[in-house]
């Protein structure tokens, strides 16, 4: 199967009514996953480096945070080569974003803006297909000291009709002592 290009799929996003929405309310701030990375750390991290490419993980993630409200929207596009079983992407694939996305939604929130996840609780509703473009929506539901606890969702992308729930998760982060990122 012919991969998208990269035009083609920040294209689609752009334009898409949920995007420009988000654009619109102004209470998001937006930026794309990993632009302040260095490009040494961004080799090393795992959804940054080598999940990067044609047919994998094109594109950094659209990212949108509403500070106010602790809340984070990403988009992002899933190729053909991050499958588990044939045309589904990779449920530790999943994981890792929910993991990663709900962890950027917290960071802000917690000493150092940093965190570990010391637990990542999923549940897999229905499987996400290759060549897809997903959301993750995230909420932090609190903050105690050095501990964030955050939940959120994957669902696709609408094209025509309502978007489909793909996992669900709450997870916990905690900022260890003398941890700061940047």
């Amino acid at each position: 199967m012919a991969s998208k290009s990269v035009l083609e799929i920040e294209s689609l996003i752009d334009n898409h009514p949920m995007i420009q929405d988000l654009r619109k309310r102004g209470k998001f701030v937006e930026y794309r996953g990993y632009e302040d990375y260095p490009q040494d750390l961004r080799e090393q991290n795992l959804t940054a480096g080598p999940l990067t490419g044609p047919q994998m993980i094109p594109i950094a993630p659209y990212v949108f945070v509403n500070q106010a409200e602790k809340s984070l929207v990403e988009i992002l596009y899933l190729g053909n080569h991050v499958s588990g079983y044939p045309g589904i992407i990779h449920g530790g694939l999943l994981a890792t974003i929910l993991d990663e996305g709900l962890g950027w939604c917290c960071f802000p929130f917690l000493p150092g803006k940093a965190g570990a996840t010391v637990a990542l609780d999923l549940q897999f509703i229905n499987p996400l297909s290759t060549d897809s473009y997903m959301v993750l929506k995230a909420q932090v539901t609190s903050v105690v000291e050095r501990k964030a606890f955050v939940e959120g969702h994957i669902e696709t992308l609408p094209e025509n009709g309502d978007p489909v729930l793909i996992a669900k998760a709450r997870a916990t982060f905690v900022a260890p002592r003398n941890m700061k990122l940047g």
